[in-house]
């Protein structure tokens, strides 16, 4: 199930702890054009979905093609803890990550051995 644009513009607006009137300050619009993208009364345009990106630090394709729901379906995830843990993984240094990769490899590393003994 794919997120409607409006559905992935408010999720990750309140990923961000955003109200529509903040986001509306942070790009120099009113409300109204927030809530209206949001219901899907309107779209933005191209320039207004970059503006939008920057404000709320994604890209343009993470704000088109899905927010967390997208993310669930992909990963197959319900743990609604883990899924807004990964989305903030954005938020992480390079060294983070890799840091985050390795303890990641170790724990899968010893899930596949514990399966393979218990069979």
């Amino acid at each position: 199930m794919v997120m409607a644009l409006g559905q992935n513009i408010a999720e990750l607006r309140k990923a961000r702890n955003l109200t529509q009137r903040d986001l509306a300050q942070k790009l120099g619009v009113s409300q109204s054009h927030i809530a209206r993208w949001e219901t899907e009364r309107s779209q933005p345009r191209r320039k207004a979905l970059e503006e939008l990106a920057e404000a709320l630090e994604v890209t343009v394709e993470e704000i088109t093609s899905g927010g967390k729901e997208s993310l669930k379906v992909a990963l197959d995830i319900e743990d609604k803890e883990l899924l807004s843990l990964l989305q903030e993984l954005r938020n992480l240094s390079g060294k983070e990550l890799e840091a985050l990769k390795t303890v990641l490899r170790g724990l899968l590393s010893r899930s596949r051995i514990e399966q393979s003994l218990q069979a």
